[in-house]
């Protein structure tokens, strides 16, 4: 594995309170229509709805609804501050079940509704449930390395890496951070190498690092990346043709993909 400077619709609620009822009555239906709506069950693989935190942040879990009535052609669900979306059963009735992965830690609320074949709404449920922290990183590098090294430490069980003769340590951080850094002067021997693959990158990961740019780069340039057979397996880094930050993939087989990294351009010093 290489790395450069890493470090790792509006719906109006009503209240009623007709015995036998739910507390909560979408706008516009009336006592009869809402005696038709039945529970929707929600159950999670990861994250249940048991007053616990569960792991983690970047880690996907499952969410399947299961009405309580057999005319749930359409689960419609909104997951708070997470967007919404649509889910449908392969039979009128059956469940559904959904993806997602949450992007921090925190409490979320999963709200689902049922609706029939005319649209109209057959079933309600929700969950809350918490997510803790994500896991520790499966590799990291600080770069906080004093001046001289001529190797990369890891943090925990990480092998060290052994560093080019494009790259010096112990240069003052930027930004966030107030120590020292390793500065790579863009060379063929501007790299840090591990010698070793860190990431399964069959399975869902993440990357990052920090980065400070003295100057735009005239050329793309990566960041990290680990070995693929034919092509790195990803590689994280600036693109000059989108003057962006980009990470790319490269399947087994197919065509590379490459995304522009969330933020867009790259900031020109002025």
């Amino acid at each position: 594995m290489r790395t450069g400077s890493v470090t790792a619709a509006l719906t109006v609620v009503l209240a009623v309170g007709v015995a036998g009822l739910p507390v909560e009555l979408p706008f516009g239906a009336t006592a009869a229509a809402a005696a038709d709506i039945e529970p929707v069950t929600i159950t999670s693989d990861r994250y249940p709805d048991d007053e616990r935190p569960h792991e983690g942040a970047g880690e996907y879990g499952s969410f399947t609804f299961d009405a309580g009535s057999a005319e749930a052609v359409r689960y419609q669900y909104d997951i708070t501050g997470q967007g919404r979306g649509t889910a449908t059963p392969s039979v009128p009735g059956g469940p559904a079940t959904i993806r997602f992965m949450p992007d921090s830690a925190g409490l979320y609320r999963l709200s689902v509704k049922a609706y029939d074949r005319a649209g109209y709404t057959v079933g309600t449920g929700s969950s809350s449930f918490w997510v803790s922290s994500g896991r520790a990183p499966q590799a990291a590098w600080p770069l906080g390395d004093p001046e001289g090294s001529e190797h990369a430490e890891g943090t925990g069980a990480t092998p060290s890496a052994t560093a080019g003769p494009g790259v010096t340590f112990g240069r003052p951080g930027h930004g966030w951070n107030t120590g020292t850094a390793a500065a790579l002067d863009g060379t063929s021997g501007a790299y840090l190498d591990a010698q070793g693959s860190a990431l399964d990158t069959r399975k869902a990961f993440a990357v990052g690092a920090w980065v400070y740019l003295p100057e735009r780069p005239s050329r793309s340039m990566t960041v990290v990346s680990q070995d693929g057979r034919d092509a790195p397996g990803f590689a994280l880094g600036y693109d000059d043709d989108a003057d962006a930050w980009a990470f790319r993939v490269s399947p087994a087989r197919g065509t590379p993909l490459s995304w522009a990294v969330s933020g867009g351009a790259a900031p020109r010093q002025s």
